[in-house]
């Protein structure tokens, strides 16, 4: 039963119900004869209107019971919904920490002594270009380390206190890293510059180097072990005039969105 059906019967019953008491009123003073009668024949549709009300309130009561429980319901699957999206959250974290280690490390290869793990909590990329990340001394971590992430070079730590270090990204203008082209084997020093393009020069004008050619640490007279990916070479300046080549070397990471890293200690016990 609708809302408007509903109403409808409800008016019908309350005129049934004032005839009857002006009916009963009239027969009290002796107005009309045979009123007993008359009740009795009208009450005969207040019987069946009351009896088919009696079971549309019955259906409604229903219909708010059902929607009470509903409710519950629906409260409590948003409840399990909301630890399912917790205990997800967690196993996406987990996963995001088993990825990196997996990528830092390779699936063939052990976490070895010499390798701690740690996350990056601030960088600056604007003016020192560098990272904060959260092991230190107290875990082995020393002045001089190389950070890393997966086979990519990130920086070299240059402070470091107990539980944190100051890390030199290769992005910083004070760096000066032995470098080679991969595919020519060019060799030459990597210099930080602005944004997000590196300066390789000293490249000797009878070497080959070439735009797109991956640049490589090559691990010669540097705290930088060998084979670590710097960058792709963008431009070649290679001006006869000039007693060397010079070469720009876009980095391939994002370092604004690094969370987890690994430092190389420099000695191992």
């Amino acid at each position: 039963m609708d809302l408007q059906d509903f109403k409808n019967r409800l008016i019908v019953l309350i005129v049934i119900l004032v005839l009857s008491f002006l009916l009963l009123l009239l027969d009290s003073i002796g107005v009309v004869k045979g009123i007993y009668s008359l009740t009795s024949l009208v009450s005969v549709p207040v019987r069946l209107e009351l009896h088919k009300l009696s079971y549309k309130v019955n259906d409604l009561l229903g219909v708010f019971a059902q929607i009470s429980d509903f409710k519950k319901d629906n409260e409590e699957l948003r409840v399990k919904n909301q630890e399912l999206i917790e205990q997800l959250s967690e196993l996406d974290e987990l996963r995001s920490e088993n990825d990196s280690l997996k990528q830092e490390l390779g699936l063939e290869i052990e976490k070895e002594d010499w390798m701690v793990e740690g996350r990056v909590i601030s960088y600056d990329l604007s003016h020192e270009n560098v990272l904060q990340i959260n092991v230190g001394t107290d875990d082995g971590v020393r002045e001089g380390d190389v950070v890393i992430y997966g086979k990519y070079a990130i920086g070299i730590v240059k402070k470091a206190d107990s539980h944190f270090s100051k890390v030199f990204l290769i992005t910083s203008r004070a760096s000066n890293i032995p470098v080679r082209g991969q595919k020519n084997r060019a060799v030459g020093l990597i210099q930080g510059d602005v944004g997000l393009t590196l300066n390789m020069i000293d490249i000797l004008p009878d070497e080959k180097i070439e735009e797109g050619e991956l640049i490589v640490t090559s691990g010669v007279n540097s705290n930088y072990p060998s084979d670590l990916i710097i960058g792709i070479v963008s431009e070649v300046d290679s001006n006869p005039a000039n007693t060397t080549q010079e070469a720009h070397v876009e980095i391939q990471l994002d370092f604004s969105k690094l969370d987890y890293i690994f430092v190389i200690r420099g000695q191992q016990e």
